[in-house]
């Protein structure tokens, strides 16, 4: 599967690499932008055009972790043999993906020829994904929980309906949706993907949903030891809400509210890892603001666009 690194996008009208700069036009000015809204999950598409009700962000993974299994099935696609399940309670179903993979390895060498030391693909690292989205306060990886289904212990995450694979957009011939929120959503995944040290990104791990939403999926392989951060050069900007955030972790509180999802006997050394990769992170927003200034590094992210109203 190809790399999303070497994917071409269609931003602004134009053709542009994923790891080019924006056109000075952009500004990233606030006054064009809103809030992030990070959502609580009252309402998602659900399978067969239903729509999913939830009171709140808590309800929703209460019903990932309780709610009946109906059926499942092999996914068929990546490296993890996940399950897709269909889970039922109180009247509602829903979608979800269950991934058992839990492999470890002195080192992994990927199809670009590089080699990982310390290698562990592991399903919880779904849930500190999850956790790490939430405390950095963006919505783009889908709710995910620990759950045992029969003797099997893995994660189970909702599922993204409505959306096509990066893989299947490029291979249909469909541009990219383009424009200002598509420029910032990218972004906001190479910082991600950065700080968890997910080399594993591609076009079959990436979402696109009928609202231009990107969505996260598939980070079995992040969470390494390494303290590098990998293509550093291609992050360009941040939404100034993450920025604040990523500026306060420290080992302590990320060890209390991620330690739970890591392997027990690597926690210490995989928080300190993320830390060193934090501070990178840090360091290289500063020195951008300082040489560019914060209305070009710093944006407010645009929200998803409004329904069309309905016609007669």
């Amino acid at each position: 599967m190809k790399a999303l690194a070497t994917a071409t996008f269609l931003l602004f009208g134009i053709v542009s690499t994923l790891g080019g700069h924006p056109p000075e036009a952009l500004a990233f000015q606030e006054s064009q932008g809103a809030p992030p809204q990070v959502a609580t999950g009252l309402e998602l598409p659900g399978p067969d055009g239903a729509t999913l009700h939830f009171k709140d962000e808590a309800e929703l993974l209460d019903f990932l972790r309780t709610a009946d299994v109906v059926s499942s099935r092999e996914i068929g696609m990546g490296r993890t043999g996940a399950l897709k399940l269909r889970l039922e309670k109180n009247g509602q179903q829903a979608n979800a993906a269950f991934r058992m993979v839990d492999e470890r390895s002195a080192s992994v060498t990927t199809l670009t020829g590089k080699k990982y030391r310390n290698f562990r693909d592991s399903y919880r690292y779904e849930c500190a994904a999850y956790e790490l989205s939430r405390i950095l306060g963006f919505d783009n990886v889908p709710a995910c929980v620990l759950r045992t289904i029969g003797d099997d212990e893995g994660s189970v995450q909702i599922w993204v309906e409505n959306a096509m694979t990066e893989g299947g957009r490029v291979d249909a011939g469909l541009p990219a949706p383009g424009g200002v929120r598509w420029f910032q959503q990218t972004q906001l995944m190479y910082l991600f993907d950065a700080l968890v040290f997910n080399f594993d990104r591609n076009q079959g791990n990436v979402l696109i949903d009928g609202q231009g939403r990107i969505w996260f999926i598939d980070h079995t392989r992040s969470f390494s030891m390494e303290e590098e951060v990998e293509n550093i050069d291609r992050i360009l900007v941040c939404a100034r809400s993450v920025w604040e955030k990523l500026q306060t972790l420290d080992e302590a509180f990320l060890t209390e509210r991620l330690g739970p999802y890591l392997v027990s006997s690597d926690i210490e050394r995989q928080i300190q890892a993320l830390v060193k990769r934090q501070e990178k992170l840090v360091k290289h927003f500063e020195k951008q603001i300082k040489e560019k200034g914060e209305a070009q590094v710093l944006y407010v992210m645009m929200p998803p666009p409004s329904p069309e109203p309905a016609t007669n």
